[in-house]
């Protein structure tokens, strides 16, 4: 009979078709059905028959091998296929892994350094602001200074101004002042000439009477001073007396500095001071400096020293050493 699957000559006793495996029981209404023909084979067609249903199974196994074979290789290759992928991607993870552990390991190693410097900036800041503080601290106290030796300078200019005041009112009592001047010389407190050295000069009453070499000296304070009244640079170093002098350096030896000495002369302020040699009154001002008034005498001819103030009330020189 025909199979009404595959349409191969199968044996009529076949209740499944050995070409394509389906069950005949479920064949349609007449189909499958044997042919008188076949009901009449001869013994050589039945042995064709056979041979060629068992060549077709044949085929059918090995065509079912070969499918099984290419399935198996299939999936052999889409296994390895996975698993390269697989191997690429973690290798590309750990690739990117790597740089990016790179990167922060860069970036740590920047953020301490930049830590670092902060550190370091601050520290310079903190100790800036320090260096302010002490300077801000140091000119407060300076200002203070400043402002307290403003006030003693004003007193001492005011009790200055108030001597000389008092002074003038002393020169205005004429030939009569020879008995003030006997009784400072008498309350004037005798020193050496070389302590007066100690002192600075003040411009102050220095140019009174006569000025025989021009020097700015009157002939009473050149004989006070131990200056020549004849020659005004005595000790001929191109240089005047009363430059020399308001200067701080020696008249009488060219080239040498007076040994003034300002503890000294503050110890002497408001004092009235005499040249135990010469007989010299000489008052020593607020402001540290020598004023002079004349020679001390106790005869009735003495001359008191009428005072002139020059352009310069300190003891300052247009012409420096």
């Amino acid at each position: 009979m025909i199979c009404f699957n595959c349409k191969v000559q199968i044996p009529d006793t076949s209740a499944i078709c050995p070409n394509c495996g389906v069950n005949l029981a479920l064949a349609p209404a007449g189909t499958n059905q044997p042919s008188q023909a076949q009901g009449q084979m001869q013994p050589h067609q039945a042995v064709a028959q056979a041979q060629m249903q068992a060549q077709a199974a044949n085929a059918r196994t090995h065509f079912e091998i070969k499918k099984r074979r290419w399935q198996r290789w299939f999936f052999y290759v889409v296994i390895i296929v996975i698993f390269a992928a697989m191997v690429a991607y973690i290798v590309k993870i750990y690739l990117d892994n790597a740089k990016y552990i790179d990167s922060i390991t860069k970036i740590q190693a920047e953020l301490q350094a930049t830590q670092g410097n902060l550190t370091t900036a601050t520290q310079n800041l903190t100790t800036k602001d320090a260096e302010i503080s002490k300077i801000k601290q140091s000119t407060l106290e300076n200002q203070n200074t400043l402002t307290a030796q403003m006030q003693e300078l004003k007193k001492t200019m005011d009790q200055q101004s108030e001597i000389l005041k008092d002074y003038d009112q002393y020169k205005a009592l004429g030939t009569s002042a020879i008995g003030l001047y006997s009784t400072l010389g008498k309350v004037a407190t005798s020193v050496s000439v070389k302590d007066l050295q100690k002192i600075p000069l003040a411009d102050y009453n220095l140019n009174n009477g006569t000025d025989s070499d021009n020097d700015g000296f009157s002939s009473e304070v050149e004989a006070a001073l131990g200056t020549s009244a004849s020659n005004a640079d005595t000790d001929g170093d191109k240089y005047n007396d009363k430059q020399e002098t308001l200067t701080g350096y020696d008249p009488l030896i060219a080239g040498k500095k007076l040994a003034i000495d300002t503890k000294f002369a503050a110890a002497n302020k408001g004092k009235i001071l005499k040249d135990a040699e010469k007989g010299y009154l000489w008052y020593i001002g607020f402001d540290g400096k020598k004023y002079f008034l004349g020679k001390y005498s106790t005869t009735t001819s003495a001359t008191p020293a009428t005072p002139s103030i020059s352009s310069s009330s300190t003891a300052t020189s247009s012409s420096t050493k």
